[in-house]
């Protein structure tokens, strides 16, 4: 889009032209034109690439989480950790907890008008971080993972219930579960519900969700994570790890949006973006 001063498009992720001043926004390619500022939302992988980052010949800015997911124990120099504001010349720049995972935010940019890019996002209320709240702004710019009719998602309350119930009759029916999850977001709800529920112990996680969910763990109270690495209990695992197992009739749970169209059994909705009625919502609210 363009107006007076401003100019909008995608070229490798969000370019926003505002005047004198270009801010990349989640870059997974190579933009046309050199970046002032380049801002990464949260650190699934489709929100960035490191080859692009790496790229860049500009400071690179975003939460200490992302910073430790994407990094590990490294900082490169052209990264600045921010946490609620940073201004450019005099462009303000605000960032705020999304409700996606941990770290992630969106941003307001504001010089005059404000433009609102909300990342990947979620409002309603969550075992785990805090949900995003509307935000007053002339432009925004929203996902739409889940922006279908068909994608219509159960209450969290029900959702949970639901997840609890099918951990409950798995293992009473056997002495092992697995557990499919994105393997970060979701799968550190998945723990700290369980968690909240006395089963912390018996729960193992693979290498990746461990690690993620460690990170998680500074910034928020979720649960005694267990370097227990035996095969018993609840093992959360990654989704396609999972699926496979379900379709072979092993004792299994998948917890997914996209299950909302699959014809499996043991699959539970739970996602940690809005579905198609929650992003309308968001856009009225809005303004």
């Amino acid at each position: 889009m363009e107006r007076k001063g401003l100019r909008i498009r995608w070229d490798g992720g969000i370019f926003v032209n505002l005047e004198d001043t270009k801010i990349f926004i989640d870059p997974i390619g190579f933009p046309r034109e050199k970046p002032d500022i380049v801002i990464v939302s949260h650190a699934h992988r489709d929100h960035y690439s490191l080859k692009a980052l790496r790229s860049m010949n500009a400071p690179i800015l975003m939460s200490e989480p992302t910073q430790k997911i994407i990094y590990h124990d490294r900082k490169p120099e052209s990264v600045l950790i921010v946490r609620d504001e940073f201004n450019i010349g005099d462009i303000s720049l605000k960032f705020i907890d999304s409700g996606h995972i941990i770290g992630s935010k969106g941003v307001l940019i504001e010089r005059g008008m404000k433009i609102f890019y909300t990342g990947d996002f979620t409002t309603e209320k969550r075992t785990i971080l805090n949900p995003l709240k509307p935000v007053e702004c002339d432009i925004l710019i929203t996902e739409a993972t889940y922006g279908a009719e068909f994608y219509n998602f159960p209450e969290r309350e029900e959702l949970d219930d639901r997840l609890l119930e099918l951990v409950g009759k798995a293992l009473r029916g056997s002495e092992l579960v697995y557990i499919g999850a994105r393997t970060l977001g979701t799968a550190q709800e998945i723990f700290a519900l369980l968690s909240r529920e006395g089963l912390s112990d018996l729960i193992s996680l693979e290498p990746r969700i461990c690690r993620n969910t460690v990170i998680h763990s500074e910034y928020e109270e979720i649960g005694k994570v267990s370097e227990n690495k035996e095969n018993i209990g609840i093992i959360l695992s990654s989704i396609g790890r999972v699926v496979s197992r379900i379709r072979r009739g092993e004792n299994a749970i998948v917890c997914t949006g996209l299950s909302v169209r699959w014809r499996m059994p043991n699959t539970v909705p739970l996602s940690s973006h809005e579905d198609m009625e929650g992003l309308l919502d968001f856009v009225e609210r809005t303004g």
